[in-house]
């Protein structure tokens, strides 16, 4: 699907063009990507995404459809991710005491304290589970709901590494007399394994936790995911509490929801979002130009991936120009491939999880320079890959596993390559909201 000054749930609108296909903007800046809308280009993901609208709902966008949400309503892009959550809807449930509990989840609760389902719904676009407590317990534990059966279900093993994501409120009852709420990552064995829980404080508001583990135990055949009220002996319990989506991915850190087709529970995976544009509909040549990209990253890049932000190549990744949040730092990487060689210059560029930020990059036939925002202009010498021809933005590789898994805010070119001084005038102008 390609697309020309698309925004979301849109069809085309209306504008000045640059040659390129973009907007001109500032300077004779080409603007390719800014708040709702990309200029020119093609953007493609295979099946439906939901994300967060800019109104606060999660909604579900359509195949080739781009998503613009958070405060700022910035483009998200995003690689591949499964959800081995199999019900993540609630599907199965039936009000009643105790009720019926969805498909693969379980209720968990201590002797003296009797359970309800009260039924499901929709809140803020999310599925949900409403669940009361009430009694006396006789005995200590844990109050809760889990998803997924402690076997059968999340099958994992030593050495994987997993996240776990969920969002709660309270919506009736209180916490009075509950110890501690904490959101648990556990290894099976199949019996109970390590584990790792991130405490928390509910209140009415919907709140969103994850739980990140790399699993640890020889004989580890799943992981469960759970979110737990701990109680004490003697504890009256009066509380209801409201369970949203419940996702597991095989990742360091949580990525947009992924559901199954209503009525079909199942593992589901969302496909990567990809934008690209040829380098004549970007602005820029083969041999020479600037490409400046403000954006944000809810989470630095973990020492398992790279989280790309541009690249310029030719075809592949064995000839390429690219910039990324560098793997387990706050770096950003300025790095070339040339014949399947790749060199490369790391800047201190201090980004921050959920912080805006804006890099810029300026390339001739010899040499390449970038700069952080308010940083020194730092150059990576020596000829760039020849015959570039394709700009791709929010990843590093032509393969599409290096997504930034973030919010893309603006992008703007020019067909030649500025000065150092230009370089960092640009990118310190570059919006941020």
């Amino acid at each position: 699907m390609s697309v020309s000054l698309l925004g979301p749930n849109t069809g085309f609108g209306l504008g000045n063009w640059a040659a390129a296909g973009g907007l001109l903007g500032p300077s004779g800046l080409c603007t390719l990507v800014s708040p709702g809308w990309i200029a020119g280009g093609t953007f493609s993901r295979v099946g439906s995404k939901w994300d967060v609208s800019p109104a606060g709902v999660l909604t579900e966008y359509g195949s080739n459809v781009p998503v613009f949400g958070g405060a700022n309503n910035w483009l998200s892009i995003e690689g591949q991710r499964t959800n081995s959550v199999r019900n993540p809807r609630h599907e199965g449930a039936v009000a009643g005491t105790p009720g019926t509990s969805p498909a693969n989840g379980a209720v968990l609760t201590v002797a003296g304290i009797a359970y309800s389902i009260v039924g499901t719904g929709v809140e803020y676009g999310y599925p949900y589970l409403d669940i009361e407590w009430g009694g006396t317990a006789t005995a200590a534990g844990y109050l809760g709901y889990q998803p997924e059966p402690n076997s059968g279900g999340i099958t994992a093993s030593q050495g994987q590494t997993w996240t776990a994501s969920s969002g709660m409120r309270v919506v009736g009852g209180s916490l009075t007399n509950v110890t501690n709420t904490r959101f648990r990552l556990q290894e099976r064995t199949p019996s109970a394994g390590s584990a790792i829980d991130t405490l928390f404080a509910p209140s009415s508001s919907m709140q969103l936790v994850s739980a990140s583990r790399t699993l640890t135990d020889a004989g580890t055949v799943a992981i469960i995911a759970a979110t737990l009220f701990q109680v004490a002996i003697g504890a009256t319990i009066a509380l209801r509490a409201r369970f949203f989506y419940f996702g597991a991915e095989q990742a360091l850190f949580a990525s947009s929801p992924a559901f199954p087709a209503v009525g079909s529970p199942a593992q589901s995976t969302r496909n990567a979002d990809q934008l690209a544009f040829t380098l004549a509909q970007a602005g820029l040549q083969s041999d020479r130009g600037t490409v400046l990209f403000s954006g944000v990253l809810p989470q630095l890049a973990t020492s398992a991936a790279n989280q790309g932000l541009f690249i310029l190549h030719a075809g592949g990744d064995s000839n390429r120009i690219a910039v990324q949040n560098q793997a387990n730092t706050s770096n950003i990487r300025l790095f070339k491939t040339l014949g399947g060689t790749t060199t490369n210059l790391d800047v201190v560029a201090g980004l921050a999880a959920g912080a805006p930020f804006s890099v810029g990059m300026t390339f001739d036939a010899n040499s390449m320079r970038i700069v952080a925002r308010n940083g020194a202009v730092q150059t990576l010498a020596g000829p760039i890959p020849s015959g570039l021809t394709t700009a791709v933005i929010g990843m590093s590789n032509a393969a599409l596993t290096t997504a930034m898994f973030g919010r893309v805010g603006y992008v703007r070119t020019l067909p030649y390559a500025v000065s150092d001084g230009q370089l960092q005038s640009h990118v310190n102008g570059m919006p941020l909201t």
